[in-house]
């Protein structure tokens, strides 16, 4: 156990649970009944704040961004705001399970979930509660676009469930980083000029390599490790640690998939026999595993 934390770790556990019952607790209330039976000027503590509520107070937000802002400059935004709040909430929730864990509770990430440990922070606790009612969303707007963007929209909310009904949603709250390339995948049909197409383009791809090719295997193996070899990760039910190895397993395959599929883009535009906007069916099949839906033009709509 480390005699002391690093300032940016502190920064972030003294401010996360302060944050989110200042200002988030304020767009709760106006979107949903807290039902404390209390005066709603004092903030019920995030600890506190139930899964399906957060879930809840999520569908609402996402869907009023759908609605408010719809796909204005080729961006859905409700995707693009999700892709954002979960990319960056996970990162810093693997700095603090890097860094900050065995300092406040003296067991290291990922040992303190596989032996049911409570959540480091409040943010673990609730970023897949904030990505199943994104689910909620995504799921109802699926039905005007096709039945595969039906079954990604459940899978995304049943995994998401799974983990919270189990009690562990701080074991998936990590994987989210995936969505970090989300970010940019989301911005590659904005109305952009050619050389910021190019950029978006390529830090999707470095994103992409980072976040789903490097930090992912690297996350799941060592939560495999821990789930199913640390003494006392019994805690958890039986199908908890073949869930997990069923998930990470899928992930990994697909994302090397795609990766593959990505290079071989990448080389067919650096070699000039593709041209910077033309020819994105690998993009845009790979934001349609996505759920982004196609972007059509006005003589299309």
């Amino acid at each position: 156990m480390t005699d002391e934390i690093d300032p940016l770790s502190s920064f972030f556990v003294s401010s996360i649970d302060a944050t989110l019952n200042r200002q988030w607790w304020r767009l709760a209330v106006v979107v949903v009944d807290a039902g404390t039976g209390t005066d709603t000027d004092v903030p019920v503590p995030v600890t506190e704040w139930s899964p399906v509520w957060i879930a809840a107070v999520s569908a609402l937000f996402f869907g009023a961004i759908k609605i408010l802002m719809g796909k204005k400059c080729g961006i859905e935004w409700y995707g693009f705001l999700h892709a954002i709040i979960t990319g960056i909430g996970a990162l810093v929730v693997i700095y603090l399970n890097t860094f900050a864990s065995e300092y406040l509770i003296g067991i290291p990430e990922p040992l303190a979930v596989a032996t049911c440990q409570p959540p480091l922070t409040s943010l673990h606790r609730i970023l897949p509660s904030i990505t199943m009612g994104f689910a909620i969303i995504d799921t109802i707007d699926s039905f005007r676009i096709g039945w595969d963007f039906i079954a990604h929209g459940i899978a995304t909310f049943s995994a998401m469930a799974l983990f919270i009904a189990a009690g562990a949603s701080q074991m998936i709250a990590p994987f989210l980083v995936m969505e970090v390339s989300t970010i940019f995948l989301s911005l590659v049909r904005a109305d952009w000029k050619e050389q910021i197409i190019f950029i978006n383009q390529s830090l999707f791809s470095l994103a992409f390599f980072l976040c789903r090719i490097v930090l992912f295997p690297i996350l799941h193996f060592r939560l495999m490790r821990a789930v199913f070899f640390a003494e006392g990760a019994d805690c958890h039910h039986p199908y908890l640690r073949w869930a997990v190895l069923l998930f990470g397993l899928f992930f990994d395959f697909l994302n090397v998939f795609w990766f593959y599929k990505l290079i071989r883009k990448i080389k067919r535009k650096l070699t000039g026999k593709e041209k910077l906007k033309s020819k994105n069916d690998d993009l845009k099949q790979f934001s349609q595993e996505h759920h982004i839906p196609p972007h059509k033009n006005k003589k299309q709509e």
